[in-house]
């Protein structure tokens, strides 16, 4: 396992403080559960925190700036420049990345282009020309790729040959760690960008043809969010303080009044604290990042960028929650979005695909969930057929515990954000419709609020007057005429008001 990376000096340079990871795969990382970069790309497992490449290749990895162009932008207030920087980065031994970052100033623009280049190394495939003797030195088989106009093809090489190449192909294969290779470019490449985009996406093909000798299958085993499910859920909250519950149905749930989350389902209670369900839920939920991106907002000193995350939440056993945060930090918003996904937790009735025989497999009735232009279609499917869907909705439904389902989508599902929500909306709906043996009436008894009234009298401590006068300033509920004397009056002595 390669060390923590040293801070980096130089251009680059970043303050070197204490890395807490806000992914599961940064905590397996950070843990030592994941040895090298290549478990990581055996299971294509999304990076999403510039520190894991850091962590394994921090002390090799070497950056290059391609190019620093000025970009303009017609906007009301005149012209406003920026600048737009291309970085390269790679180890010279199978890893290479390209990071374009566009910011007001040109340390800004590199340092974001060094983190946007980390995020995007990929692994490099070398092979041979001719006989296989000593290492790898070419490119395994002919490759080509393309940005805009320009294409770049890739061309094995005899050792000692080096690499014929116009300077930016020439410096991303030697960053890659590939000694002897031809090439062929067509298009404007004077547009270094697309150029370098181009090499990028050539060389990142190598590993998408497999020479004779690789055809040999190979079983996959466990991935590492499978195998270590069980550290994953115990580490999720290493900080956890003693929760002190602020609503009535918070105390209910801690005392132990309301024994199962589906007490509260039944009488349609507001979860209001996302604790209620860590405390029913918390060893078997798991949560996924399906997206982060950035939004941006003009306002009149400029523009503002900040970063919006998605995330679902589910036990795989009948319950899925779907949150979405924006905040000035990626980690920031994705704590703040598996806080929201908690909190809009739901229910989910599965049901059978003709004879009702072993455990419910998917979902009881067609289901249809709509937002913005995006339409999702639940329908049943017979037991094995797995679940028959695009990679978004997939992976909610295995969150929530459906097993088999076909679906149908239509509108713009490109959109990530109201595909997702379409779809939790759709899988809310299986407890909007009942099937024929639901049907008999069941009497309700009295709600948990009902049923505990003298405790929760006992236990309740009455705000101060002063406090709701306050809270009343705040919320902006006091009359405009009034609201001046209230606030002088609570400025001066809460005594006054008891």
């Amino acid at each position: 396992m390669a060390d923590a990376a040293p801070a980096r000096g130089g251009r680059g340079g970043f303050d070197q403080k204490e890395w807490i990871p806000v992914t599961k795969l940064g905590r397996l990382v950070r843990d030592g559960h994941i040895k090298t970069l290549e478990e990581i790309y055996l299971y294509s497992l999304p990076i999403k925190e510039f520190e894991i490449i850091d962590f394994f290749l921090g002390t090799v990895l070497k950056d290059e700036v391609l190019k620093i162009m000025p970009v303009q932008k017609q906007t009301r207030a005149g012209q406003r420049t920026r600048f737009k920087a291309f970085v390269a980065i790679g180890d010279s031994n199978g890893h290479i990345g390209l990071g374009v970052k566009c910011s007001k100033e040109v340390a800004t623009a590199i340092r974001g282009a060094i983190i946007l280049a980390k995020l995007s190394v990929v692994p490099v495939r070398r092979g041979y020309w001719g006989n296989k003797i000593g290492k790898p030195h070419t490119v395994p088989c002919k490759v080509t790729g393309k940005c805009g106009s320009v294409s770049v093809r890739l061309i094995p090489a005899p050792r000692g040959t080096g690499i014929v190449s116009a300077p930016v192909p020439k410096k991303l294969l030697m960053m890659a760690g590939i000694e002897d290779c031809y090439t062929s470019a067509r298009g404007s490449t004077g547009t270094l960008g697309n150029f370098a985009k181009a090499t990028y996406a050539a060389i990142a093909k190598t590993y998408a043809y497999l020479s004779p000798d690789l055809w040999k299958e190979m079983p996959l085993g466990k991935t590492p969010y499978q195998e270590f499910a069980d550290i994953l859920a115990q580490n999720h909250k290493p900080d956890q303080k003693e929760w002190i519950p602020v609503t009535k149905l918070g105390r209910l749930v801690r005392d132990g009044h309301i024994k199962t989350l589906e007490e509260i389902y039944l009488y349609s209670l507001p979860i209001k604290e996302f604790e209620i369900i860590d405390f029913f839920l918390g060893t078997v939920l798991k949560d996924e990042v399906l997206k982060i991106m950035p939004v941006q907002k003009q306002t009149r000193a400029g523009q503002r960028t900040r970063f919006k995350a998605f995330v679902a939440i589910g036990d795989s056993n009948g319950h899925i929650g779907l949150g979405v945060k924006c905040s000035k930090e990626v980690a920031t918003a994705i704590r703040g979005a598996i806080i929201l996904a908690k909190l809009s937790v739901v229910p989910v009735r599965r049901g059978y695909w003709g004879n009702k025989i072993g455990k419910p497999h998917t979902v009881p009735c067609k289901v249809t969930g709509k937002c913005g232009s995006v339409s999702v279609r639940l329908i049943p499917a017979p037991r094995g057929t797995g679940i028959v869907s695009a990679p978004v909705p997939k992976k909610l439904l295995m969150m929530a515990g459906i097993e088999d389902c076909y679906t149908s989508a239509r509108g713009s599902t490109g959109t990530l954000g109201n595909f997702a929500k379409a779809t939790y909306a759709a899988i809310a709906k299986t407890y909007a419709y009942l099937s024929p043996d639901l049907w008999k009436e069941m009497p309700l008894g009295k709600t948990p609020y009902q049923e505990f009234a003298d405790i929760l009298a006992q236990n309740h401590k009455p705000a101060p007057p002063w406090a709701t006068f306050t809270l009343w300033i705040l919320l902006g509920k006091c009359a405009p005429w009034n609201r001046g004397s209230v606030s002088v009056l609570v400025s001066q002595s809460p005594r006054r008001l008891l």
